[in-house]
């Protein structure tokens, strides 16, 4: 085999491929990348199994051929290669890349052992790349941690019409948004579960551009100009999250986001390390956002707010509540409230296909 590229264009490809190699396996062709040359072609592709990415390389296949290159090594010789034209070529299980007056000789496997990447036939779906990765961005953050909790390790994904719908929930919060997809609408409704390492890396390779999702019977790809993710699904049944969604509220408060969070933050401080509450006491036009913790100290802070029905005490873990206050947007924030039982629903003023659903807690 034999390619000629770039240092720029082969640092980006191994950047965009990097992310599911893996470091700690059982399998040391999984530490590996596939460069592939074929049909005029370069490609680069990397797995741990669960998550693969394959993606093109901008340059010239002048001999056709496949190698596995040790992954890390190579990824760390090209960033420090110079800047100009590059050249690799392959004799049997050595790698020689050459750039300027650089010449590095590497040792490689034999593609043999390297899987498959895998064809998925299923039903497809273009959407904005931006669209996509924001409602990964306003979703994740909700994901359990908690592996006794597989189905709820990863992101809920459903279409049906021209509706596309992703939702995250660790069972003490939830975090839901819609969005209108233009292509042609999806008459029989399609959902899976999504892990979150696949949902990290769209966020984290793919561009604002046009995607094509593919959802099959256990596995999903998505496809952009150059670059194809292919992922398992998490396979089980996840809870029907629409029961625990309120709709009617006994407060319906208005709140200068920006104004909350900082309040928030100041009292997450006090009681970050205990992981305590934060309280907050809500009167006819404002509102006192409280912290005490025995042993650190205490703090009281007021803010202006607006549609107060009722004086109430209601208390939440800071710490989500700030995930969804710096996702949400916009200027201000609507809080529907009922009690210090029921769960509270946050959203932007602007923007009601985003809710995000936060259980109170013991005050």
């Amino acid at each position: 085999m034999r390619i000629k590229t770039t240092q720029n264009e082969l640092f980006k490809s191994l950047q965009i491929t990097q992310g599911v190699i893996s470091t700690r396996t059982t399998l040391p062709i999984l530490s590996y990348f596939l460069l592939t040359a074929k049909n005029g072609k370069t490609s680069l592709f990397s797995t741990d199994l669960e998550v693969g990415v394959k993606c093109s390389v901008l340059g010239e296949a002048v001999e056709e051929g496949t190698i596995a290159l040790p992954g890390k090594r190579t990824l760390e010789l090209i960033r420090e290669f110079p800047k100009g034209d590059i050249e690799i070529s392959t004799e049997k299980n050595s790698t020689t890349i050459k750039c300027a007056k650089t010449r590095v000789q590497i040792n490689t496997l034999p593609p043999d052992d390297f899987p498959d990447f895998p064809e998925i036939v299923g039903q497809k779906v273009s959407l904005k790349g931006d669209i996509l990765k924001s409602m990964v961005q306003k979703t994740i953050l909700a994901v359990s941690r908690e592996e006794s909790r597989y189905t709820l390790t990863g992101l809920h994904l459903s279409i049906k019409g021209d509706n596309i719908e992703m939702v995250g929930t660790d069972g003490r919060r939830l975090s839901l948004i819609e969005e209108t997809i233009t292509a042609e609408a999806v008459k029989q409704k399609k959902s899976c579960i999504l892990p979150v390492k696949t949902c990290n890396e769209i966020a984290r390779i793919m561009t604002d551009e046009e995607i094509v999702l593919t959802l099959g019977e256990k596995q999903v790809n998505f496809v952009q100009k150059n670059i194809s993710l292919t992922s398992r699904l998490i396979e089980g049944e996840f809870p029907d999250y629409t029961k625990v969604i309120p709709n009617n509220f006994q407060q319906k408060l208005i709140i200068n986001r920006q104004e909350l969070i900082e309040a928030v933050t100041r009292a997450y401080v006090l009681t970050k390390e205990k992981g305590g509450s934060v309280k907050f006491d809500i009167q006819k036009d404002s509102m006192i956002i409280s912290s005490k913790v025995s042993e650190v100290g205490e703090s009281s802070e007021q803010i202006m707010i607006k549609n107060a029905e009722k004086e109430m005490k209601i208390a939440f873990d800071p710490e989500y509540m700030l995930d969804a206050l710096k996702v949400i947007g916009g200027k201000e924030v609507f809080v529907g409230l009922n009690s210090t039982k029921e769960a509270a629903l946050f959203r932007p003023m602007d923007n009601e296909k985003f809710a995000y659903v936060l259980m109170p807690m013991e005050i």
